[in-house]
């Protein structure tokens, strides 16, 4: 016995407008991801800077 399809295929149009928003949104993820990763090195650069004046230099 054949299988019926419930739900309707999505038309072009409604593609379309899902495939703009996930674009939107993982756009968006990625913009949160570099920024934490900006941070993120950020404050390694500020804690070795930091590590580096609190050495004594050898004699």
């Amino acid at each position: 016995m054949p299988t019926i399809n419930a739900t309707p295929e999505k038309s072009l149009e409604q593609q379309a407008e899902e495939a703009v928003t996930k674009a939107n949104t993982d756009l968006k993820d990625q913009g949160d991801i570099a920024a934490d990763d900006a941070a993120g090195t950020a404050a390694g650069h500020r804690v070795e800077e930091a590590l580096n004046k609190t050495q004594v230099p050898p004699d």
